[in-house]
């Protein structure tokens, strides 16, 4: 009898250890807090975000990209006094790319679809919402020092088999940059996306100084009821703009 007692807690400390959150559920809760919760972030039904890009060779593009519920995309690169558009509608992609001569709009194939090419591009919310029932999965890799501060360091594998690494600001819990690779024309082109956020939360209204130059390919009806508070700059490295003339050509097989 007495055996039995003193395991007795003992057997508390394994229940309490297996009924807290992991490491990684606490830094997701706390980022997802940091944008305002859960419930506000899927009552977002759109989303418009702007930065800039920049590829091999030093050449900037601006980037916006708009997001509306129920699955519509829209992707676009202003650079060289051009607009390379990118938009799917949950179904099937479009692209005009004018430094490839593509002036009207054209069906893209599966391997060059930029804009439904990984299943993170048109979730609206972020892939840490309810990332078990999307099928992914997240791992917290370590800490890492940023210029900002130091971050954990999350490796997601998408449900499409996608990597990509979100770090998260240990003071801010807001997610300061992602790393991903994707498969564009049969090639790798390695994303690193450097975000910076207003402070505000999910369903509060930010505008943009400028307005894409072209809306060609699936048009979003008046304007989007929520704005994404973040201005993220991306960097594109080992290759050109998506739709431009120095971007990674098909491979034969793909």
């Amino acid at each position: 009898m007495r055996r039995y007692l003193k395991a007795l807690p003992l057997l508390g400390a394994l229940l309490a250890a297996c009924s807290s959150p992991s490491p990684v559920d606490e830094i997701v809760t706390s980022n997802l807090a940091a944008r305002g919760g859960k419930e506000r972030l899927q009552a977002l039904q759109s989303i418009r975000e702007t930065g800039t890009a920049t590829a091999s060779g030093g050449r900037v593009a601006r980037v916006v990209r708009e997001i509306k519920r129920p699955g519509l995309f829209r992707l676009e690169f202003s650079s060289q006094g051009t607009t390379s558009v990118f938009a799917h509608d949950g179904e099937t992609g479009w692209r005009v790319a004018p430094l490839q001569g593509q002036f009207e709009p054209q069906v893209t194939t599966p391997e060059a679809d930029v804009a439904g090419g990984g299943v993170d591009q048109r979730d609206l919310e972020g892939s840490l919402v309810d990332w078990r029932e999307k099928g992914h999965l997240v791992e917290l890799v370590g800490r890492e020092t940023l210029p900002g501060g130091e971050a954990f360091k999350l490796k997601l594998t998408l449900k499409d088999g996608a990597i990509r690494y979100d770090y998260v600001d240990v003071a801010s819990h807001q997610i300061v940059r992602s790393d991903i690779t994707r498969t564009i024309r049969g090639a790798p082109c390695s994303w690193k996306t450097h975000s910076r956020t207003s402070g505000k939360r999910a369903g509060s209204s930010s505008r943009t100084s400028s307005r894409p130059t072209s809306r060609t390919g699936p048009r979003f009806s008046g304007s989007p009821s929520k704005k994404s508070s973040s201005t993220p700059t991306s960097t594109t490295r080992g290759s050109g703009f998506p739709g431009s003339a120095s971007a990674p050509p098909a491979r034969p097989g793909h």
